[in-house]
């Protein structure tokens, strides 16, 4: 079940929950120095991490750090209050930031869920997570947004053009447009082509992103599919 935390034990399962990632989605950028040196552990083992923040422009000190990072993925939401730290296994939802300063001066709050065990919640909580990233603004390293927004829904021009839904291919995460009939990249489908095994393990979602058991016949996570049908 679901277990309350301190301060001190917010700061010490967000440490774990990066220790043992497989994705990470972290709402507020990181200059606490112990979770910056767990970050770069998950970095050099090629581990994606995806940033959500709610600043209008990165500290020079922040865009130091980020810009040296290849698996990371930075997002601009600018009412976003809410600060939630996850892996595939756990996660936790606080009212900490990851600076020092929260650590060190202030009382904290947080709850640490367990996807086994309350997977409902764990659930719920990714679908808000999605929605945040469906609405936020993709930035560079410097916290500038880019011109286009991730993850953008389907959408009709003015002169009839549909605008395609962004997905990711199941085997290298390679953005390509969401087709649940194709969910691999031309390169990848070049490769499993050889095989046609439709059942043959992948790695990610194709529509979310994030590192999951998927195949050809089932390319999207449980929690797009249930969002889907919601």
């Amino acid at each position: 079940m679901a277990k309350f935390l301190t301060t001190s034990g917010t700061s010490y399962h967000i440490e774990q929950i990066i220790i043992g990632a497989k994705t990470n989605i972290i709402p507020y950028l990181f200059l606490l120095r112990i979770l910056l040196e767990r970050l770069q552990d998950a970095e050099r083992r090629n581990i994606k991490i995806v940033v959500v923040y709610s600043q209008n422009k990165l500290r020079q000190a922040e865009i130091e750090v980020v810009k040296n990072f290849k698996n990371l993925e930075i997002f601009y939401s600018p009412n976003l209050h809410a600060k939630c730290y996850f892996n595939k296994q756990e996660m936790i939802i606080t009212s900490m930031n990851m600076y020092e300063f929260s650590e060190k001066n202030n009382r904290e709050m947080g709850i640490l869920i367990n996807r086994q065990v309350d997977n409902q919640i764990y659930v719920d909580t990714c679908r808000e997570v999605k929605s945040i990233l469906a609405a936020a603004q993709r930035c560079d390293a410097t916290g500038e947004p880019l011109e286009s927004p991730p993850h953008k829904q389907n959408t009709v021009s003015q002169d009839n053009q549909v605008t395609e839904t962004k997905a990711f291919c199941i085997r290298c995460r390679g953005d390509i447009p969401l087709n649940t009939h194709r969910p691999l990249c031309s390169k990848c489908y070049v490769a499993w082509v050889k095989f046609k095994n439709r059942k043959h393990p992948e790695k990610y979602c194709h529509q979310c992103g994030l590192e999951v058991k998927t195949s050809l016949v089932k390319p999207i996570c449980k929690t797009c599919f249930a969002a889907n049908k919601a």
